[in-house]
């Protein structure tokens, strides 16, 4: 699930026209890593060409994709204590 919200993150970014350095800044990682992970949304915005209402902020949607990764973690750190606890 939050790999869903970093993605459609991601996507509104490159919709409103964000660079992949700008979104690699704000995500903590190297331009080159969010290339790589992304660069197929390039393909899509160009055939979507739909700028939506740009209610949504880059900040806003990394701010989302953040909160999403630390539940993530968050929640595999317990998993991980709870079935590490077993002697």
């Amino acid at each position: 699930m939050p790999r869903s919200l970093e993605l459609s993150s991601v996507r509104t970014a490159r919709r409103q026209g964000h660079s992949w350095a700008e979104i690699a800044t704000h995500l903590g990682i190297t331009r080159q890593s969010a290339w790589e992970r992304w660069r197929d949304l390039d393909d899509e915005t160009s055939a979507n060409h739909e700028a939506g209402d740009g209610s949504t902020t880059l900040a806003g949607a990394v701010a989302a994709a953040r909160a999403a990764r630390a539940d993530a973690a968050a929640r595999a750190g317990g998993a991980a204590r709870a079935g590490g606890a077993s002697c």
